[in-house]
């Protein structure tokens, strides 16, 4: 049983390459010309964020994500999916700000200056989606997290606790007088058998 649950655990969820894979091909089409990114992200006009810093900080993001989701250690792969559903939030919210200004913008720059794609309503499906499946991902990652040694002490302590409450006390030991009564002079005479039945009241 150990041996199954072992194997289901370090066995490779696809939902979590796909969503590294297209983090990463999202990362690369926007180094591949980055100054068209950039100008891409200016499109959605935020005017709280530069376009250059916002454009950064996505792409960092990005590569990032991707690589700890991709990583063999359990911390490294819940990080990737916590900044994972952070781009993913990041996009929707740039992208419906936009459809309720009514912005024209012929690509949306999630490949940057590729495959582009007009903002329509289904731009928002996809993004909902893409929140979705980044959140999913990370819900599973923060699942299959070792627990360590402090937090099985912590969790069996109050077990430990509850069950030596519920034992029942241990009874006092009797204790051994240290003398004998002594005989009183009420106990019977011994029984003298040379003695007649018809003298006994003499």
């Amino acid at each position: 049983m150990q041996d199954g649950e072992e194997k289901r655990h370090n066995g490779v969820p696809w939902a979590r390459l796909l969503l590294a894979g297209l983090l990463f091909v999202m990362a690369a089409g926007q180094a591949s010309n980055f100054s068209g990114f950039i100008t891409k992200i200016g499109d959605y006009q935020v005017p709280i964020v530069a376009d250059g810093l916002l454009g950064g900080v996505l792409f960092s993001a990005e590569l990032f994500a991707a690589v700890g989701l991709v990583s063999s250690a359990p911390r490294h792969r819940q990080i990737g999916g916590a900044v994972a559903f952070g781009v993913a939030l990041v996009w929707s919210v740039l992208a419906s700000q936009a459809f309720l200004r009514n912005l024209v913008l012929d690509n949306c720059g999630c490949f940057g200056v590729h495959l582009a794609q007009p903002l329509r309503w289904w731009i928002l499906l996809e993004d909902a989606e893409f929140l979705i499946w980044s959140a999913l991902v990370w819900r599973a990652e923060k699942a299959k997290r070792p627990v360590t040694q402090s937090q099985k002490e912590h969790t069996t302590a109050p077990v430990l606790a509850a069950c030596v409450k519920d034992m029942p006390a241990r009874p006092p030991a009797q204790q051994i007088p240290d003398r004998m009564p002594a005989t009183t002079s009420s106990s019977p005479a011994p029984h003298d058998k040379n003695r007649s039945p018809f003298t006994s009241g003499l």
